[in-house]
This record gives structure tokens, sequence and C-alpha cells, in this order.
């Protein structure tokens, strides 16, 4: 076979994987986009993205849109809630009418189609990632899977929030640049993502340490140094091209990019519940490490931790060196005390890409140690096993495999509740009660099968809500059109008949009592952990 046709094969090869994981990926997302209830994050990014509409539309017609009055009342609105540069809205709005007009009739879920495009685009990468390391186009099918099938990163795909889009730019731009080599077109394109990066979230500036660190493994280290400065100088062109804040005063707009996150523990310290006790700001250096471990499926986390010790052992590898490298480096910032933790494993999302892929490269190395374990056996046995070769490559794909059935079992089991997951080393949700952690952070426990049974609770009853943490979440969803208007809420807890509480962070003295005065339970999780419930209004929770 000559070269060129082998290229040609290889290249319908990875377009056959892409369009398919994409496809697939985006049909699975999208059809449980729904499923899913208001997170409190979004109706802000939602209205913010109308207002932009509207400047476009200005600008369309051709009614001084760059003035500053206009400047002002699209462009910085609520920057409080919407202290990140404004990409990921862009996306949004172009996406929800270029696609979900046509899914859907609420503005909430044709948002959210933008995130179930970046999470497919995403996932097709990773099986290209895949593809191209094993060589086989079902360990890249399997292996992007493993990604959607985690219950928590399943969960994160649907809502129009920055969390996907930060784990599928900042994947796409490494893949890209690790191996570009000084090819103009890769670099142009990894170029393009970090500034897409850039300008959705401050998170977005650990690109630069990371693509730096590939120096080490560069053949041509001044060839590499010089396509590195020519990706941060485009870079940081794209950052400005797709952040129109920069448009009407850069300085500014970097001083705000900076100062926003930086100074974040003054400006906004949410306060984060972690074993039972509620920090105001700074939590204990072990952090990041418990939650990756309590909230990833077992299998997950235990094929991870060979996978990590042999790409430590062979960090000199090019493509171990991807692997391993960038997931260190961004534990080492997640370590640092002033890095904001109040959400969980979420504010971790740039690492999630890697955590999949370390736990790929574990199965790759267990499977090894079998095959090699199994040459020792009699010729006598091994003749029996049809292709010895394949043995290696035959048992990761079923590790892996076993992997998806068994996290696809868990999010079967607990959809649309998969931000509620916690796995067998804490004993599940009611461990993770007994023991303090956050159960339900974002509101996403109130989507439309449980807003159903909170109309039956009040339905002929005249009677107040006060929504405990959140007091707004109930107005934000009637302002969607997603609550029934029989449903009567207040915004101050004295004037409320009965509390609609969910259990964010909840210590489990305070757990256990709110527990006690409940009259209705909204969501229960199969294994009888209250998410949200509604009780009477004899108690005073503190306001957030």
């Amino acid at each position: 076979m000559s070269v060129r046709k082998h290229l040609n094969q290889m290249a319908k090869k990875k377009f056959l994987l892409f369009s398919s994981v994409f496809f697939l990926s985006f049909a699975s997302i999208v059809y449980t986009i729904d499923d899913y209830g208001l997170s409190w994050d979004e109706p802000y990014y939602i209205v913010h993205s109308e207002k932009i509409s509207k400047w476009f539309g200005k600008l369309i017609e051709f009614d001084a849109p760059f003035s500053r009055e206009n400047y002002h009342e699209y462009w910085n609105y609520d920057r409080f809630h919407n202290c990140h540069p404004p990409f990921y809205k862009l996306s949004g709005i172009f996406l929800k009418n270029l696609i979900g007009r046509f899914f859907f009739h609420n503005i909430v879920y044709r948002y959210r189609v933008s995130t179930a495009f970046w999470a497919s685009v995403f996932l097709a990468f990773l099986s290209l990632y895949f593809f191209k390391v094993y060589n086989n186009m079902f360990l890249g099918i399997v292996g992007s899977c493993t990604f959607l099938s985690v219950p928590r990163f399943f969960a994160h795909t649907h809502f129009f929030a920055t969390d996907i889009m930060i784990a599928a730019l900042g994947f796409i731009t490494l893949y890209l640049f690790y191996d570009c080599s000084g090819n103009a077109w890769k670099t142009l394109f990894s170029s393009a993502f970090t500034g897409a990066l850039l300008a959705t979230k401050f998170t977005g500036i650990m690109i630069f340490p990371i693509a730096l660190s590939f120096v080490f493994v560069s053949k041509n280290k001044k060839r590499f140094l010089i396509n590195y400065l020519i990706f941060t100088v485009l870079a940081c062109i794209f950052f400005i091209i797709l952040n129109p804040h920069a448009w009407f005063g850069i300085l500014n707009e970097v001083s705000f990019y900076f100062k926003s996150v930086l100074d974040r523990e003054r400006i906004i310290p949410i306060p984060t519940l972690y074993w039972g006790k509620v920090y105001n700001y700074r939590l204990p250096w072990h952090h990041p490490f418990v939650m990756f471990g309590i909230t990833l499926p077992v299998l997950i986390v235990v094929f991870a931790i060979p996978g990590i010790a042999y790409d430590l052992a062979n960090i000199k590898d090019k493509t171990l060196f991807f692997e391993i490298v960038p997931f260190i480096l961004l534990f080492a910032v997640f370590l640092l005390p002033n890095t904001p933790k109040h959400d969980g494993i979420r504010l971790f999302s740039m690492a999630w890409p890697f955590i999949i892929i370390l736990f790929v490269r574990g199965t790759s190395v267990c499977s090894e140690c079998l095959a090699k374990f199994l040459l020792k056996f009699p010729a006598s046995i091994r003749e029996h096993i049809a292709d010895f070769n394949k043995l290696p490559v035959t048992a990761m794909a079923i590790l892996i495999m076993l992997n998806v059935l068994f996290s696809l079992a868990s999010i079967h089991r607990y959809h649309p509740y998969e931000l509620s997951y916690y796995n067998k080393f804490i004993n599940g949700p009611p461990g993770a009660v007994q023991k303090g952690f956050t159960i339900s952070y974002w509101c996403e426990a109130l989507n439309k099968d449980s807003l159903t049974e909170l109309s039956d609770f009040v339905k002929d009853k005249a009677i107040r809500l006060y929504s405990y943490p959140k007091k707004d979440i109930l107005k934000w969803n009637r302002y969607f059109g997603l609550l029934d208007d029989a449903i009567d809420y207040v915004s101050t807890v004295e004037k409320a008949d009965y509390l609609l509480i969910l259990n964010r962070k909840l210590p489990p003295e305070r757990y256990r009592y709110l527990s006690q005065i409940m009259v209705y339970p909204i969501v229960t999780l199969p294994d009888n952990t209250l998410v949200l419930w509604v009780g009477k209004n004899d108690t005073r929770p503190e306001n957030d």
C-alpha cells in the first residue's frame, strides 16, 4: 500500500470516528437536556445573553450600538453575576438561533444546546486522541464514552454555563498545540481556541504554562519557543476579537479580568461545606484530592492510579508527558489556598479530560500486565487464545466497557440528579450527607418533575413558599415559564408558610433538624437521601 493511500484511509477513519462520536454525543445530550432544573447561574447568563442579542440588533439597524450608553446597558449589565468574559454567551446566542429554536420552545433549553455542541466537539477530539495513541477506533469510541458516562460529567454537559466549554476549549487547544511542530494551521486553530477559552473564563490563563511545559519534550526547542511566542500573540489577539468588552477599553477589561478572580476572596467569599464544616473561603489542602476521589466512579479512580504511576515513570515520552503534566500543573493550582473551591469538583473542569485519559492509560497498563502474566502459562493453555498479540487491547476494551456500563448504571439510577452522585468510597449520597458534603449545589434538582410534585403539594392550598438557600430560584423559574402559576412564593422567610429546602450546604446536624420538620418530600434519591423537600416554617434558616 502506498503512503498516500494509507494517509487517505487514516483520514477517512478519523473523519468517520469524529463525526460518529459528535453526532451520537450531541443526540444523547440534547435528548435529555430538559431533564435538569434551572441552575442558579443560568438566569443571569441567559438574561445577559438576551441583552447582548439586542445590542447586535441595534448594530444591524445602525442604531449607534457603540455609544457609551448602549455599551453600559447591554454589555456591562449586572457584571457582579456576569464577571466572566462573554464568549460562551456569544456561542449560546449563535447556537440558540441556529439550532436550538428548532428543538425547543423554552429559551432555557435553547441556550443549553450551545453546551451540548461544545461537549460533543470535545468528545469527538477526545476520541481522536485515543485513536491516535492506541491505533484502535473502538478504543476511540469507548474512551470518549467513558467521559460521557461519568454521572457528574454527563450532568455538566447540559447546563448553559462555562464548565464544559472550559474543559472542551482547553483540551482541544492542548491537543492541537502539543504536536503542531510549527504547523501553521494547527498553531492558528490552537490560538483561536485559546482566545475563546480566555474569553470564557479566567481559568483559561492556565493554558500558557501548560503549553510552555511541552518544550521539555520538544526535539527542536528553539523552533518550539518561536512557535509558542506566535501562539501566545495570536491567542491574545483572538481574546480581544472574541471578547467585545475589550473593544470598549482593553486596559480596563484586562484589569477587571484579573481583579474579579484574584480579589474574589474579598468580593464574593462563597461558603463551602466540607467534612461537616462550613468554610468561608479557604479550604484544607486535601480538598481537591478528596473531591476527585469521592465524586467519580470507583473504577475510574482505581484505574487512574496505575495510569498516573506509569506516566510519571515514563514522563520523558512525549505522549505520556502530555497526559500527566497538565494534570499535575492544574492540581498544583487547585491546591493553592487562594483558589476558589466552593463548587467542589466543578471548578476543576480543565482537569476532567485528563482524569479520563489517565484512567484509559491505567487500563492499558493493567491489560499489558495481564498479558505478561498469561505468557507464563503453559503453551497448551496459551494456544487456546485465538490471537495472543491482541489480548492486551481486547482486555483493555473489556475493562473500559465494564466501567462505561457501571457508570451508565449509576446515571440510570440517579438521573436526572447526577450532581448528587457520590461513590462507594464514601458510601454514596447517604454517606456524603452523614459526613457533611454538598448534595445538590446548583438547584438543578428543581426540574420539571419536581416542579410537578410541588404543584401537587400546593394544589388547592393558599400557602406561600420561601426557597432555601436560593430565595430567587422560584422567581426565575416563573420568569422563564417553568413554574406553575398556582405556586405562590415570597422573598422573605418571615412571610412564608412553608420552606422549600434544597440540601445544598447543610451540615449533618442542620440536615437532621430540617428533615424532621419535613411534611412533603419532593426529590428523594433511590437510597432515601433527601435532596429537595417542603417543610413548615417553624425555623429561621440563615439567608444566603
